[in-house]
């Protein structure tokens, strides 16, 4: 049987750059000396809004890479963010989850 990527628990990485330290690009000395790398024009913020759209499996996603793709009916995401949270209407879902499971065991949630 064959095992699917996304079902394998031992696959920690798939597309993903090597780790390393927080090395930054500066346009002078001063500015390096200065440590703040977002006052670097070589360094890019990716907090912003999102598009975002949760399929079940990877298989069932399409090509959203391809040229000219509509992501007209994804969702917006703010990024920094969590997707459970903020994403497909999980939010309404997972907090009523969590006051069932406190209720039940007793908890003072929310």
């Amino acid at each position: 049987m064959k095992v699917l990527e996304w079902q394998n628990p031992a696959l920690v990485e798939r597309n993903r750059a090597m780790a390393h330290v927080p090395w930054g690009v500066y346009e002078s000395v001063e500015q390096a000396l200065s440590g703040d790398r977002r006052a670097s024009q070589y360094v890019r913020s990716l907090n912003g809004m999102w598009k975002f759209m949760l399929y079940a499996n990877p298989e069932a996603a399409p090509d959203f890479a391809a040229a000219g793709f509509d992501v007209a009916e994804w969702h917006d995401m703010p990024v920094p963010s969590n997707w459970q949270l903020r994403c497909c209407g999980l939010q309404r879902q997972l907090i009523w989850k969590i006051r069932i499971i406190g209720s039940c065991r007793g908890l003072s949630v929310m």
